[in-house]
Protein backbone atom coordinates (compact mmCIF):
# COMPACT_ATOMS: atom_id res chain seq x y z
CA UNK A 1 0.00 0.00 0.00
CA UNK A 2 2.96 2.29 0.85
CA UNK A 3 4.47 1.63 -2.51
CA UNK A 4 1.31 2.66 -4.56
CA UNK A 5 1.02 5.90 -2.16
CA UNK A 6 4.53 6.75 -3.26
CA UNK A 7 4.03 5.96 -7.21
CA UNK A 8 1.25 8.38 -6.89
CA UNK A 9 2.20 10.82 -5.12
CA UNK A 10 5.79 11.02 -6.29
CA UNK A 11 6.23 9.12 -9.64
CA UNK A 12 2.95 10.24 -11.31
CA UNK A 13 2.83 13.76 -10.74
CA UNK A 14 7.00 13.86 -11.35
CA UNK A 15 6.03 12.58 -15.36
CA UNK A 16 2.90 14.11 -15.42
CA UNK A 17 5.00 17.04 -15.32
CA UNK A 18 7.28 16.03 -18.02
CA UNK A 19 4.87 14.44 -20.41
CA UNK A 20 1.06 15.65 -19.30
CA UNK A 21 -0.95 14.04 -21.94
CA UNK A 22 -0.11 10.60 -22.10
CA UNK A 23 -0.74 10.21 -18.00
CA UNK A 24 -4.02 12.33 -17.88
CA UNK A 25 -5.54 10.22 -21.23
CA UNK A 26 -4.02 7.12 -19.13
CA UNK A 27 -5.24 7.65 -15.48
Amino acid sequence: MSRIYWYHCHIIPFYSMLFPYPFLNGL
